[in-house]
Protein backbone atom coordinates (compact mmCIF):
# COMPACT_ATOMS: atom_id res chain seq x y z
CA UNK A 1 0.00 0.00 0.00
CA UNK A 2 2.94 2.29 0.89
CA UNK A 3 4.37 1.50 -2.40
CA UNK A 4 1.59 2.22 -4.34
CA UNK A 5 0.81 5.36 -2.78
CA UNK A 6 4.14 6.72 -3.34
CA UNK A 7 4.12 5.50 -7.01
CA UNK A 8 1.07 7.77 -7.08
CA UNK A 9 2.87 10.58 -5.44
CA UNK A 10 5.37 10.18 -7.88
CA UNK A 11 2.98 9.77 -11.09
CA UNK A 12 1.34 12.75 -9.79
CA UNK A 13 4.59 15.33 -9.68
CA UNK A 14 5.53 13.41 -13.00
CA UNK A 15 2.37 14.81 -14.46
CA UNK A 16 2.15 17.90 -12.72
CA UNK A 17 5.91 18.58 -14.46
CA UNK A 18 4.80 17.62 -17.92
CA UNK A 19 1.61 19.87 -17.63
CA UNK A 20 3.60 22.53 -16.47
CA UNK A 21 6.50 22.32 -19.78
CA UNK A 22 3.14 21.91 -22.19
CA UNK A 23 1.85 25.29 -20.30
CA UNK A 24 5.57 26.77 -21.28
CA UNK A 25 5.75 25.43 -24.35
CA UNK A 26 2.02 26.42 -25.70
CA UNK A 27 2.64 30.04 -24.04
CA UNK A 28 5.63 30.43 -26.12
CA UNK A 29 3.80 30.36 -29.28
CA UNK A 30 0.26 31.42 -27.95
CA UNK A 31 0.06 34.35 -26.06
CA UNK A 32 -3.24 35.86 -24.77
CA UNK A 33 -4.00 39.41 -25.57
CA UNK A 34 -6.97 40.47 -25.19
CA UNK A 35 -8.61 37.33 -24.44
CA UNK A 36 -7.75 36.30 -27.39
CA UNK A 37 -4.88 34.02 -28.14
CA UNK A 38 -2.69 34.62 -31.96
CA UNK A 39 -1.60 31.38 -33.16
CA UNK A 40 0.78 29.76 -35.94
CA UNK A 41 0.03 30.37 -39.76
CA UNK A 42 0.04 26.49 -39.87
CA UNK A 43 -2.51 26.47 -36.95
CA UNK A 44 -5.15 28.53 -38.78
CA UNK A 45 -4.07 27.66 -42.56
CA UNK A 46 -4.53 24.77 -43.91
CA UNK A 47 -2.27 24.31 -47.10
CA UNK A 48 -4.00 22.82 -50.70
CA UNK A 49 -1.24 23.13 -52.86
CA UNK A 50 1.70 25.71 -54.15
CA UNK A 51 1.51 27.07 -57.80
CA UNK A 52 4.36 28.38 -59.61
CA UNK A 53 4.19 30.82 -61.61
CA UNK A 54 7.02 30.73 -64.45
CA UNK A 55 7.17 34.33 -66.36
CA UNK A 56 9.44 32.68 -68.83
CA UNK A 57 9.17 35.12 -71.95
CA UNK A 58 6.62 37.38 -70.97
CA UNK A 59 8.97 39.84 -70.32
CA UNK A 60 6.89 40.47 -67.07
CA UNK A 61 7.55 44.07 -64.67
CA UNK A 62 6.47 43.55 -61.63
CA UNK A 63 3.57 41.77 -59.95
CA UNK A 64 0.48 44.16 -58.60
CA UNK A 65 -2.04 42.70 -58.11
CA UNK A 66 -3.55 38.80 -58.38
CA UNK A 67 -7.59 37.91 -58.81
CA UNK A 68 -9.23 34.34 -59.56
CA UNK A 69 -11.72 34.18 -62.34
CA UNK A 70 -14.65 32.76 -62.72
CA UNK A 71 -12.68 29.16 -63.49
CA UNK A 72 -10.40 29.46 -60.43
CA UNK A 73 -7.95 30.29 -62.96
CA UNK A 74 -4.93 33.21 -61.85
CA UNK A 75 -4.81 37.19 -63.27
CA UNK A 76 -1.93 38.37 -62.61
CA UNK A 77 -2.31 42.49 -63.23
CA UNK A 78 1.03 43.55 -64.52
CA UNK A 79 1.03 47.35 -63.73
CA UNK A 80 4.66 47.76 -64.65
CA UNK A 81 4.60 45.38 -67.43
CA UNK A 82 1.23 47.11 -69.05
CA UNK A 83 -0.32 43.62 -69.52
CA UNK A 84 -3.12 41.22 -67.57
CA UNK A 85 -1.91 37.66 -67.61
CA UNK A 86 -3.93 34.60 -67.12
CA UNK A 87 -2.52 31.27 -64.99
CA UNK A 88 -4.21 27.88 -64.59
CA UNK A 89 -3.97 26.26 -61.38
CA UNK A 90 -0.63 24.93 -62.51
CA UNK A 91 0.78 28.00 -63.43
CA UNK A 92 0.67 27.31 -66.92
CA UNK A 93 0.12 30.72 -69.07
CA UNK A 94 -2.86 30.81 -70.67
CA UNK A 95 -3.50 34.14 -72.62
CA UNK A 96 -3.23 37.53 -72.55
CA UNK A 97 -6.51 39.87 -71.82
CA UNK A 98 -6.60 43.12 -73.38
CA UNK A 99 -4.00 44.97 -75.11
CA UNK A 100 -1.70 48.36 -74.57
CA UNK A 101 -3.68 51.49 -75.64
CA UNK A 102 -6.06 53.86 -74.85
CA UNK A 103 -9.41 52.86 -76.23
CA UNK A 104 -11.81 50.64 -75.06
CA UNK A 105 -10.28 47.24 -74.04
CA UNK A 106 -7.42 48.78 -73.88
CA UNK A 107 -4.80 50.20 -70.66
CA UNK A 108 -1.91 52.00 -70.40
CA UNK A 109 -1.26 51.91 -66.59
CA UNK A 110 -3.56 50.05 -65.48
CA UNK A 111 -3.87 50.32 -61.55
CA UNK A 112 -7.36 48.27 -60.89
CA UNK A 113 -8.60 44.40 -60.79
CA UNK A 114 -11.86 43.28 -59.94
CA UNK A 115 -14.28 39.99 -60.37
CA UNK A 116 -17.91 40.40 -60.46
CA UNK A 117 -20.31 37.64 -59.53
CA UNK A 118 -20.85 36.69 -63.11
CA UNK A 119 -17.19 36.11 -64.07
CA UNK A 120 -16.71 39.73 -65.64
CA UNK A 121 -13.36 40.50 -65.23
CA UNK A 122 -12.68 44.34 -64.66
CA UNK A 123 -9.64 46.59 -64.73
CA UNK A 124 -9.23 50.17 -64.23
CA UNK A 125 -6.26 52.07 -66.15
CA UNK A 126 -5.13 55.45 -64.34
CA UNK A 127 -3.97 57.03 -67.50
CA UNK A 128 -7.06 56.89 -69.42
CA UNK A 129 -8.78 57.20 -66.25
CA UNK A 130 -11.42 54.05 -67.82
CA UNK A 131 -13.10 51.15 -66.64
CA UNK A 132 -12.85 47.91 -69.12
CA UNK A 133 -15.14 45.17 -68.79
CA UNK A 134 -13.89 41.77 -70.21
CA UNK A 135 -16.33 38.80 -69.76
CA UNK A 136 -15.65 35.39 -67.89
CA UNK A 137 -13.31 34.32 -70.94
CA UNK A 138 -11.52 37.72 -70.99
CA UNK A 139 -13.30 39.07 -74.21
CA UNK A 140 -13.53 42.43 -74.15
CA UNK A 141 -17.46 43.01 -73.57
CA UNK A 142 -17.67 47.40 -72.27
CA UNK A 143 -15.85 50.19 -70.71
CA UNK A 144 -16.57 53.45 -69.16
CA UNK A 145 -14.65 56.56 -67.97
CA UNK A 146 -14.76 57.28 -64.76
CA UNK A 147 -15.51 60.78 -63.35
CA UNK A 148 -13.07 63.21 -62.57
CA UNK A 149 -14.19 63.78 -59.54
CA UNK A 150 -12.12 61.09 -58.09
CA UNK A 151 -8.66 59.75 -58.40
CA UNK A 152 -8.40 56.13 -60.59
CA UNK A 153 -9.07 53.39 -58.15
CA UNK A 154 -7.14 50.81 -57.62
CA UNK A 155 -10.19 48.68 -55.86
CA UNK A 156 -12.80 47.50 -57.98
CA UNK A 157 -16.05 45.66 -56.11
CA UNK A 158 -19.35 44.61 -57.63
CA UNK A 159 -22.76 44.12 -55.53
CA UNK A 160 -25.06 41.73 -56.69
CA UNK A 161 -27.00 44.35 -58.44
CA UNK A 162 -24.29 45.20 -60.65
CA UNK A 163 -23.12 48.77 -59.09
CA UNK A 164 -19.89 49.35 -59.07
CA UNK A 165 -17.83 50.85 -55.76
CA UNK A 166 -14.29 52.32 -57.28
CA UNK A 167 -11.81 52.37 -54.01
CA UNK A 168 -10.03 56.26 -54.59
CA UNK A 169 -9.88 59.71 -52.74
CA UNK A 170 -12.13 62.51 -53.58
CA UNK A 171 -11.34 65.44 -52.70
CA UNK A 172 -13.87 67.94 -51.03
CA UNK A 173 -13.94 70.82 -53.91
CA UNK A 174 -14.92 73.16 -50.89
CA UNK A 175 -11.67 72.30 -48.99
CA UNK A 176 -9.57 71.48 -50.77
CA UNK A 177 -6.36 72.37 -48.39
CA UNK A 178 -8.05 70.37 -45.72
CA UNK A 179 -7.34 66.70 -46.60
CA UNK A 180 -10.83 65.71 -46.29
CA UNK A 181 -12.78 63.69 -48.52
CA UNK A 182 -14.70 60.74 -49.36
CA UNK A 183 -12.59 56.95 -50.28
CA UNK A 184 -15.07 54.82 -51.91
CA UNK A 185 -16.99 56.01 -55.71
CA UNK A 186 -20.28 54.57 -55.87
CA UNK A 187 -21.08 54.12 -60.21
CA UNK A 188 -24.39 52.31 -62.02
CA UNK A 189 -24.15 49.21 -63.98
CA UNK A 190 -24.30 51.56 -66.66
CA UNK A 191 -21.10 53.42 -65.53
CA UNK A 192 -23.08 56.33 -64.18
CA UNK A 193 -21.05 58.01 -61.59
CA UNK A 194 -23.98 58.01 -58.64
CA UNK A 195 -22.52 59.08 -55.18
CA UNK A 196 -19.23 59.15 -52.69
CA UNK A 197 -19.11 57.99 -49.47
CA UNK A 198 -16.75 56.91 -46.54
CA UNK A 199 -14.82 60.56 -44.85
CA UNK A 200 -11.30 60.01 -44.82
CA UNK A 201 -9.77 60.63 -41.40
CA UNK A 202 -7.46 63.68 -41.36
CA UNK A 203 -5.77 63.15 -38.32
CA UNK A 204 -2.96 62.43 -40.32
CA UNK A 205 -2.90 64.81 -43.09
CA UNK A 206 -0.17 64.14 -44.56
CA UNK A 207 -0.98 60.91 -45.05
CA UNK A 208 -3.02 62.24 -48.30
CA UNK A 209 0.46 62.32 -49.94
CA UNK A 210 1.31 58.11 -49.10
CA UNK A 211 -0.82 55.56 -51.18
CA UNK A 212 -4.83 57.24 -49.99
CA UNK A 213 -6.45 54.38 -50.91
CA UNK A 214 -9.18 52.81 -48.82
CA UNK A 215 -9.18 48.70 -47.92
CA UNK A 216 -12.73 47.87 -48.43
CA UNK A 217 -14.95 44.42 -49.51
CA UNK A 218 -18.52 43.47 -49.91
CA UNK A 219 -20.35 40.74 -48.16
CA UNK A 220 -23.33 38.70 -49.68
CA UNK A 221 -25.87 40.71 -48.63
CA UNK A 222 -24.15 43.77 -50.35
CA UNK A 223 -22.88 45.71 -47.25
CA UNK A 224 -19.82 47.14 -47.32
CA UNK A 225 -16.78 46.33 -45.02
CA UNK A 226 -14.19 49.37 -44.94
CA UNK A 227 -11.00 50.72 -43.20
CA UNK A 228 -7.95 53.14 -43.78
CA UNK A 229 -4.60 52.33 -43.76
CA UNK A 230 -3.40 54.04 -39.97
CA UNK A 231 -6.68 52.58 -38.13
CA UNK A 232 -8.10 49.38 -37.03
CA UNK A 233 -11.55 50.78 -36.97
CA UNK A 234 -13.93 48.79 -39.34
CA UNK A 235 -16.38 51.29 -40.87
CA UNK A 236 -19.67 48.92 -41.97
CA UNK A 237 -21.60 50.84 -45.05
CA UNK A 238 -25.01 49.60 -46.61
CA UNK A 239 -25.07 49.57 -50.28
CA UNK A 240 -26.47 52.91 -50.50
CA UNK A 241 -23.42 54.07 -48.33
CA UNK A 242 -25.28 54.59 -44.56
CA UNK A 243 -22.95 53.47 -41.67
CA UNK A 244 -24.59 51.03 -40.30
CA UNK A 245 -22.07 50.21 -37.59
CA UNK A 246 -18.34 50.69 -36.47
CA UNK A 247 -16.62 47.43 -35.32
CA UNK A 248 -13.30 46.30 -34.62
CA UNK A 249 -10.64 47.15 -31.63
CA UNK A 250 -7.48 47.53 -32.01
CA UNK A 251 -4.99 45.24 -30.44
CA UNK A 252 -1.91 46.18 -28.80
CA UNK A 253 0.96 45.26 -31.44
CA UNK A 254 -1.19 47.76 -33.86
CA UNK A 255 1.14 50.67 -34.00
CA UNK A 256 -0.37 53.87 -34.55
CA UNK A 257 1.33 57.20 -36.07
CA UNK A 258 2.89 59.32 -33.99
CA UNK A 259 0.57 62.46 -33.55
CA UNK A 260 1.13 66.16 -34.70
CA UNK A 261 3.81 65.13 -37.65
CA UNK A 262 4.45 67.70 -40.17
CA UNK A 263 6.08 67.71 -43.27
CA UNK A 264 7.88 70.24 -45.30
CA UNK A 265 7.32 70.20 -48.59
CA UNK A 266 9.89 72.91 -49.63
CA UNK A 267 12.63 71.00 -48.94
CA UNK A 268 12.41 68.63 -51.27
CA UNK A 269 13.45 69.33 -54.99
CA UNK A 270 11.02 66.44 -56.41
CA UNK A 271 8.26 64.62 -55.99
CA UNK A 272 10.21 60.94 -56.29
CA UNK A 273 12.36 62.55 -53.19
CA UNK A 274 8.89 63.16 -51.22
CA UNK A 275 7.53 60.34 -51.78
CA UNK A 276 10.74 58.41 -50.64
CA UNK A 277 10.64 60.50 -47.33
CA UNK A 278 7.24 60.02 -47.13
CA UNK A 279 7.32 55.79 -47.80
CA UNK A 280 10.48 55.57 -45.27
CA UNK A 281 8.24 58.02 -42.65
CA UNK A 282 5.27 55.47 -43.41
CA UNK A 283 7.38 52.59 -41.52
CA UNK A 284 7.38 54.18 -38.36
CA UNK A 285 3.50 52.73 -37.63
CA UNK A 286 1.57 49.29 -38.69
CA UNK A 287 0.01 49.86 -41.86
CA UNK A 288 -3.44 48.27 -42.50
CA UNK A 289 -2.90 46.94 -46.18
CA UNK A 290 -6.02 44.83 -46.83
CA UNK A 291 -9.95 43.69 -45.49
CA UNK A 292 -11.48 40.86 -47.16
CA UNK A 293 -14.40 38.86 -46.30
CA UNK A 294 -14.08 35.16 -45.98
CA UNK A 295 -17.11 32.71 -46.71
CA UNK A 296 -19.57 35.30 -45.97
CA UNK A 297 -18.72 34.60 -41.98
CA UNK A 298 -14.79 36.36 -41.59
CA UNK A 299 -12.99 39.50 -42.29
CA UNK A 300 -9.19 38.79 -42.81
CA UNK A 301 -7.15 42.24 -41.87
CA UNK A 302 -3.52 41.83 -42.89
CA UNK A 303 -1.26 44.65 -41.26
CA UNK A 304 2.30 45.01 -42.30
CA UNK A 305 4.41 44.88 -39.30
CA UNK A 306 7.68 46.66 -40.18
CA UNK A 307 9.71 45.52 -37.49
CA UNK A 308 7.84 47.83 -34.90
CA UNK A 309 6.67 45.69 -32.39
CA UNK A 310 8.57 43.30 -30.05
CA UNK A 311 7.93 40.02 -30.40
CA UNK A 312 6.84 39.99 -34.46
CA UNK A 313 9.51 39.30 -35.88
CA UNK A 314 7.39 38.60 -39.51
CA UNK A 315 6.46 41.42 -41.83
CA UNK A 316 2.73 40.51 -41.91
CA UNK A 317 0.20 39.97 -38.80
CA UNK A 318 -3.24 38.71 -39.70
CA UNK A 319 -5.95 38.93 -37.74
CA UNK A 320 -9.25 37.11 -38.80
CA UNK A 321 -12.48 38.60 -36.84
CA UNK A 322 -15.67 37.66 -37.05
CA UNK A 323 -18.16 39.96 -38.58
CA UNK A 324 -19.35 41.67 -35.58
CA UNK A 325 -15.23 42.78 -35.41
CA UNK A 326 -14.90 40.74 -32.84
CA UNK A 327 -10.78 38.77 -32.98
CA UNK A 328 -10.95 35.24 -33.24
CA UNK A 329 -7.75 34.42 -34.36
CA UNK A 330 -5.13 37.62 -33.97
CA UNK A 331 -1.35 37.74 -34.08
CA UNK A 332 -1.01 34.93 -37.04
CA UNK A 333 3.01 36.19 -38.41
CA UNK A 334 3.55 35.84 -41.47
CA UNK A 335 6.25 36.32 -44.16
CA UNK A 336 3.17 35.94 -46.95
CA UNK A 337 1.77 38.36 -48.54
CA UNK A 338 -2.18 37.80 -48.97
CA UNK A 339 -3.62 37.91 -52.25
CA UNK A 340 -6.99 37.52 -52.57
CA UNK A 341 -9.53 34.54 -52.68
CA UNK A 342 -11.41 32.11 -55.12
CA UNK A 343 -15.15 31.68 -55.17
CA UNK A 344 -14.38 27.99 -53.48
CA UNK A 345 -13.18 29.90 -50.51
CA UNK A 346 -9.36 29.39 -50.66
CA UNK A 347 -7.01 32.43 -50.22
CA UNK A 348 -4.18 32.93 -51.77
CA UNK A 349 -0.66 34.04 -50.76
CA UNK A 350 2.70 35.04 -52.12
CA UNK A 351 5.06 33.23 -50.98
CA UNK A 352 8.29 33.43 -52.42
CA UNK A 353 8.93 35.99 -55.35
CA UNK A 354 12.43 36.34 -56.65
CA UNK A 355 11.00 40.02 -58.39
CA UNK A 356 13.16 42.44 -55.70
CA UNK A 357 16.30 40.32 -57.17
CA UNK A 358 17.21 41.71 -61.14
CA UNK A 359 16.81 38.86 -62.83
CA UNK A 360 14.97 38.72 -66.54
CA UNK A 361 12.15 36.39 -65.86
CA UNK A 362 11.06 36.40 -61.97
CA UNK A 363 8.92 33.26 -60.62
CA UNK A 364 6.07 33.85 -58.70
CA UNK A 365 5.23 30.71 -56.00
CA UNK A 366 1.54 31.47 -54.65
CA UNK A 367 0.46 29.50 -51.55
CA UNK A 368 -3.21 28.20 -52.11
CA UNK A 369 -4.98 27.70 -48.16
CA UNK A 370 -8.13 27.40 -46.85
CA UNK A 371 -8.70 28.72 -43.61
CA UNK A 372 -9.87 26.53 -40.81
CA UNK A 373 -11.61 27.77 -37.49
CA UNK A 374 -13.30 25.78 -35.29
Amino acid sequence: MFFEKEAKMKLNQKLGFLFLLKTIFLFSFSVDLHGFQFVLFDDIFEKNKEILIRTGKLEVGQLHLMRTDFYNNILFLDAKGRQLLLFDQEGKFIKRIGSKGQGPGEFVAPSGLGIDLEGNILVSDSQSRRINAYDKDGIFSTSFIISGLHGPPNNICVDSKGNYYLGAFKIDPDKPQSGEGLFINKYDSKGKYLKSFYPRNTAQLWLLNIYPFPCFDLDAENNIYAAQMNAYEISVFDSEGTVLETIGEAPSYFKRPEPGIEIDYSKFKNQSELIKKLTELSKSWTKLLSIKVIENQYLLLELEMNNLVKGFDKKFTIDILDKRGRILAGGIQSDYKFLCTDKDGYLYFLIHTDEEVTIKEPEYRIGKYKLKLD
